[in-house]
C-alpha cells in the first residue's frame, strides 16, 4: 500500500528536469493541507493561500488508491479535472490543490499482496510487493497452489474468518 508523491516546484515545465521532492507513505491515509497537526504533506499558507487546512486525502481501499477532496474552498484537480467524488489515482497522475496551487505527481504505487497460505501458520503476515506503473497493473507472481478462499485472508477483526478464537483477545497482538 505504498504511494510515492513528488511535489513539482517548477510548474511551468513538468519535465524530468523540474525541481521536485519525493515522499513515500506506507499507510492507508495520507492527508494534504496546511495544518501541520493533521496533515502528512503540509503547504505554507503564505506561499499557497488556496490550500485549505485539510484540503484532500489519499486513501488506500480495496487494493487501490483514491483521492478525495475534503470540501476545500478552491477544489482539488486530477490531471486538470476537478474532483467532486472519490477518484482512483494511478502513477503519473498530477494532483493540484486549488487553481494555481501546488502540484503533486504520483511517482509510484506499490501494492502489498498476501501470498497464498501453504499450510504454514502466520502466512498472512508475509507480503510480496508488486509495482503498479500507471494504468497497466503488473499481475501478481503465479502461485504454486492457489487457495479457494484467498480473496480475504483476514477479516477486519484480525483473525481467520472460519476459525473460532483460540485464546483471549489480548493474546492476538504481536510483541514488537
Amino acid at each position: 500500500m505504498k504511494i510515492i508523491l513528488a511535489e513539482v516546484r517548477d510548474q511551468a515545465s513538468h519535465s524530468d528536469q523540474a525541481s521536485h521532492s519525493e515522499r513515500a507513505f506506507d499507510k492507508p491515509l495520507v492527508v494534504i493541507g496546511r495544518d501541520p497537526l493533521q496533515c502528512d504533506i503540509v503547504f505554507d499558507q503564505t506561499a499557497w493561500p488556496m490550500v485549505s487546512r485539510r484540503h484532500a486525502d489519499f486513501r488506500f481501499t480495496d487494493g487501490r488508491w483514491f483521492l478525495t477532496d475534503a470540501n476545500s474552498s478552491f477544489g482539488t484537480f486530477v490531471n486538470g479535472e476537478r474532483v467532486t467524488n472519490a477518484i482512483e489515482v494511478d502513477a503519473g497522475a498530477q494532483v493540484q490543490f486549488g487553481a494555481g496551487g501546488p502540484l503533486l505527481v504520483i511517482v509510484k504505487i506499490a501494492e502489498h499482496v498476501a501470498p497464498a497460505e501453504s499450510g504454514s501458520k502466520g502466512a498472512a503476515a508475509n507480503y510480496e510487493t508488486r509495482v503498479v506503473a500507471g494504468p497497466e497493473r503488473v499481475s501478481a507472481l503465479p502461485r504454486a497452489a492457489p487457495v479457494a478462499e484467498q480473496a480475504s485472508p483476514l477479516p477486519p477483526t484480525g483473525r481467520a474468518a472460519s476459525s473460532p478464537p483460540r485464546c483471549p483477545r489480548k493474546a492476538l497482538f504481536l510483541n514488537t
